[in-house]
C-alpha cells in the first residue's frame, strides 16, 4: 500500500483541477474559444523550444519564464484578435494558431540534434517527468542510490569522453555538417552540466 501516500496528492490536484476546469469551461464556451487552452498550451511549447535552441536549461526559471511570456503574448493576440472583428472566425484563427505554434516547435527542435528526447516529450507528453523527492518522501536505501548514481555518472563521463574525442577530430570537424557539430558542442556542454548535477548528487549522500 504504499502507492497510496504517492497517488494522494495528486488526487487531490485532480479533483481542483476538474472544479476549476468546469468554472472556466463555462465561460470558454461562452465566449467561443473551446480550443484556446490547446492553442496556448502548444504556444508555451514554443517558448520553451526556443529556450532551449538558444542554450537555456529545459527545466531552469529562464525556460520557464521565456515560456511564460510566450504564453501571455498568444492570450493577448487573441485577445486583440476576437476584439476586432474579421472575416475569419475566431476558431478558425485558434486552429491557426495552434498549427502554427507546433510546427514550429517541431522545426525548431529539429534542429537541434541533441534534443529528441524533449521533442518526443512535448509530442506525446511526459507526466513523470519532476523530480519525485518534491512530492514523495520515503526512505532511500543509501547503498543502491550510490550504486545508480556512480552508474548514471559512469554512463555521462563515457558519453562525454566519446564527445570530447569527436570535438578533438580535425578531420572529423572538417567533413561533418555545421548543425552535427553544434548538435555535438551542445550536447557536450548539457553533460559537462549533468556530470556536474550527478557528482553533487553523490557526494550529497550520507555515509554508510
Amino acid at each position: 500500500m504504499e502507492i497510496l501516500p504517492f497517488l494522494i496528492w495528486p488526487f487531490v490536484a485532480s479533483l481542483i483541477l476538474t472544479g476549476i476546469h468546469a468554472y472556466l469551461g463555462v465561460h470558454v464556451v461562452e465566449r467561443g474559444v473551446i480550443f484556446v487552452d490547446l492553442a496556448l498550451a502548444q504556444i508555451a511549447a514554443l517558448g520553451a523550444t526556443f529556450a532551449i535552441l538558444v542554450g537555456m536549461d529545459p527545466h531552469g526559471r529562464g525556460a520557464y519564464f521565456l515560456s511564460l511570456g510566450f504564453t501571455f503574448l498568444g492570450a493577448a493576440i487573441f485577445a486583440l484578435a476576437r476584439s476586432r472583428r474579421g472575416h475569419i472566425p475566431q476558431e478558425a484563427f485558434i486552429g491557426i494558431a495552434y498549427a502554427v505554434a507546433s510546427a514550429a516547435a517541431i522545426l525548431a527542435m529539429s534542429k537541434a540534434t541533441g534534443e529528441t528526447e524533449h521533442l518526443k516529450d512535448m509530442l506525446v507528453g511526459n507526466i513523470l517527468s519532476f523530480d519525485v523527492a518534491v512530492v514523495y518522501e520515503k526512505p532511500v536505501d543509501i547503498k543502491a542510490e550510490h550504486e545508480r548514481l556512480s552508474k548514471e555518472l559512469a554512463k555521462l563521463a563515457k558519453e562525454k569522453e566519446n564527445s570530447d574525442r569527436q570535438l578533438a577530430n580535425e578531420s572529423f570537424l572538417a567533413k561533418a555538417p555545421a548543425s552535427v557539430v553544434e548538435g555535438i558542442r551542445r550536447r557536450n556542454a548539457e553533460l559537462t552540466t549533468l556530470i556536474e548535477r550527478t557528482s553533487s548528487a553523490l557526494a550529497s549522500l550520507p555515509s554508510d
